[in-house]
């Protein structure tokens, strides 16, 4: 389940930064979370999670 609103998450980061106006909004006003969006925009697939081993 967290696998899926990560997903959803990274789409919704990505469809913001296709607006230009919020990308000039975000460079001008708080430029280190432009940066960290486009790192989260770009992230092709999620790797697995690392499951605790099981005593």
């Amino acid at each position: 389940m967290d696998n899926l609103h990560l997903t959803v998450a990274r789409g919704y980061v990505a469809k913001l930064l296709a607006n230009n106006r919020v990308v000039r909004w975000l460079a001008t006003h708080q430029q280190d979370y432009l940066s960290e969006f486009q790192k989260i925009a770009e992230i092709d697939t999620l790797g697995p999670i690392a499951e605790t081993p099981s005593a």
